[in-house]
Formats: structure tokens, C-alpha cells, sequence
């Protein structure tokens, strides 16, 4: 069986994500945003993410 992942493009431009100048910052503020959207209380934490 064959997976195809989904790749998605990221607007930059996009009212929310304009002042963001980091890739982090970037993927934290949609991820938190998401969590916002579905109720969740927790945010999401960049720090935590362990960097190779």
C-alpha cells in the first residue's frame, strides 16, 4: 500500500501569519489557532520540540 502525503503551500501574506517572520512562529500561531478553533484550553509550545 502506497501513502501519499499531502503537502500544503503556507500563505505568508495572509493577515494573521504577515507579522511572523520565523518558520516557528509561523506553524505555532496556525497550530494555535487551530487549537483555539476546536476549543482546546492548552496552547502549543515551540520550546518543547526537540531540535536535531
Amino acid at each position: 500500500m502506497t501513502q501519499n502525503p499531502k503537502i500544503y503551500k503556507i500563505n505568508k501574506s495572509h493577515r494573521l501569519l504577515i507579522k511572523r517572520k520565523t518558520t516557528e512562529s509561523i506553524i505555532s500561531k496556525i497550530i494555535n489557532t487551530s487549537f483555539e478553533k476546536f476549543g482546546y484550553k492548552k496552547t502549543f509550545d515551540v520550546e518543547k520540540l526537540k531540535k536535531n
